[in-house]
């Protein structure tokens, strides 16, 4: 048998019910009710709603009191009042209530509660089971980013050199072409392969951010109106035709964070929040960026639009680097994943919300100053 106990220890003065009262109370609950009397079982009553076949059977066979409730009635008699789970004989799972009625006499009520325990037994091995899957899969994905980190450190290694001698080249050509005349259409040409190399560049900058190989900067009190004024200010032309933007920030608090990240960050949400309400969008269409906190030490930032939301299997995704929902050649998917990163290194958190047609709501918290 297996013993646990709680008590409730009774105020100065108390007194406690008859031994009959004590049995009338009993004998209202489903279940067993004993009185024992100096450490002999006195009576003995089985509720008629008692559907325990096995307290049953155990209460009319039982002839003397078992070890633990010697020892529940001791604990009731020094606190007044005890419950316990006991495992009996062939693992029939009881809770007692035992009461201590005069200085010799306690009373209890037994109630099965075997089936309750082989659920909950049931619930805590599922719950340690999706616990245990879980681990297994952020450290699946630990280990990917891991050989993404060193394939993402060797292709920069790799793609940096030959971009500075492109650049250098392109460079050189365009002097020379200017020098000797050159058409508009060959300079347009030069322009369209300098905006290819900055953009692999860029691509190769963001892999070493996600990947956490890039150096993202001391953290400083940073001064959060202005950031936010200047996120939105670079984004201008993005929101040009397409919905305003409105900002509640009055009264924003400082945070801790890299000023030049925490830009980059939010125009990336503001860019997402564009391109989610499309080139037409209709004229109550909006983005709202509001500030919050500081609230326990922090302040979040909230970029929500009105645009089209996205689905569960999309908002799943949505921080997988590479992943876009947008057309080709409008960027490569790794806007939100290294934002989320750069968060992340500030001390922070970046979450979304969406639904299919009610817009999205990012969510940026950082440390507060």
């Amino acid at each position: 048998m297996t013993l646990s106990t709680s008590s409730s220890p009774a105020g100065p003065g108390s007194s406690g019910p008859s031994a009959d009262e004590a049995l009338r109370l009993l004998h209202a609950v489903p279940g067993v009710a004993l009185l024992v009397r100096t450490g002999v079982l006195r009576h003995r009553f089985v509720s008629s709603v008692c559907s325990s076949v096995e307290l049953r059977a155990w209460a009319f066979a039982l002839e003397r009191l078992p070890q633990p409730f010697v020892e529940l009635a001791e604990a009731a008699r020094r606190a007044r009042s005890v419950v316990s789970e006991v495992v009996l004989e062939h693992g029939l799972a009881v809770r007692v209530d035992a009461i201590a009625l005069t200085a010799d006499e306690v009373a209890f009520h037994v109630l099965d509660v075997t089936e309750q325990l082989r659920v909950e037994r049931q619930v805590l091995a599922a719950e340690r089971a999706r616990l245990a899957a879980q681990h297994l899969a952020h450290r699946a994905s630990a280990e990917r980013l891991s050989a993404l980190a060193t394939v993402a450190e060797g292709v920069g290694h790799e793609i940096n050199n030959p971009l500075t001698w492109m650049r250098s080249n392109l460079e050189f050509v365009r002097g020379e072409l200017e020098r000797q005349g050159a058409t508009r259409e060959l300079l347009a040409a030069l322009d369209e392969a300098d905006e290819g190399v900055s953009r692999i560049a860029s691509v190769v900058r963001d892999l070493r951010v996600l990947t956490g190989r890039s150096d993202t900067g001391r953290l400083e009190v940073v001064a959060l109106l202005p950031v936010i004024r200047a996120a939105i200010d670079a984004t201008v032309g993005v929101f040009r035709d397409r919905a305003p933007v409105v900002l509640h920030a009055e009264g924003a608090p400082d945070v801790r964070a890299h000023e030049a990240n925490l830009v980059l960050v939010l125009v990336n949400l503001l860019a997402n929040a564009a391109q989610a309400l499309g080139p037409a969008a209709p004229s109550d269409d909006r983005v709202d960026v509001r500030v919050l906190g500081p609230l326990e030490g922090r302040v979040v930032v909230e970029v929500s639009d009105t645009g089209r939301g996205m689905d569960v299997e999309t908002l799943t995704r949505a921080f997988d680097p590479f992943f876009t929902t947008r057309p080709v050649n409008v960027g490569v998917g790794l806007g939100l994943a290294v934002s989320r990163a750069l968060v992340e290194a500030m001390g922070g958190r970046l979450d979304l919300e969406s639904a299919p047609g009610l817009g999205t709501t990012a969510r940026l918290s950082l440390p507060s100053a």
